[in-house]
């Protein structure tokens, strides 16, 4: 079963600058809390890329479907670098360690501030927070010419996603 949790950050707000380690610390610490010792993928969504839905809606979208990919008409970002044959099973994401307190989600909350505003024009606030098995997806490698390693996974079993899926935070 996938574990739920939630989180207020008031300090996290659109278009304004996010203290990345205290915000990221936050995070971390509720991670570390619910899913000490795991290997884990962490995929992270903003409301503006899911027009019309709150919180709670994509949150309710994703515990159904495993993943937030539910509209099968719209493409993921950088679609051109994922290999067709994988473009309905794909997901970026953050591998990571659950082996200490402080872990790596002021990265993500900086990437989601500065380089979504170079990939989109405008930073993205994080709404939901999953978190996946990492044993039940596999990393696509050389998907970045010249980068080392790759953010983009599949889903082992595509046909069953909901099982990968160990845990929704949801921020306000």
């Amino acid at each position: 079963m996938t574990k739920v949790s939630e989180i207020n950050l008031p300090e996290y707000q659109s278009g304004k600058k996010p203290d990345s380690i205290v915000i990221g610390d936050k995070l971390d610490r509720l991670i570390y809390e619910n899913f000490p010792g795991k290997e884990i993928v962490v995929r992270c969504v903003g409301l503006q890329d899911h027009a019309g839905k709150s919180v709670d809606e994509l949150a309710s979208q994703i515990l159904a479907d495993g993943t937030d990919k539910y509209d099968k008409t719209r493409e993921p970002l950088a679609a051109d670098l994922i290999p067709k044959e994988h473009l309905d099973n794909a997901l970026y994401g953050e591998p990571m360690t659950v082996d200490k307190l402080g872990g790596d989600m002021h990265l993500v909350i900086d990437d989601f501030y500065h380089g979504a505003k170079s990939d989109r024009g405008f930073s993205v606030r994080i709404d939901l927070v999953m978190i996946y098995d990492h044993d039940q997806l596999t990393m696509l490698p050389d998907i970045y010419p010249g980068h080392d390693k790759s953010d983009v996974f599949v889903f082992k079993n595509p046909a069953d996603k909901k099982s990968a899926l160990l845990g929704l935070i949801k921020i306000h």
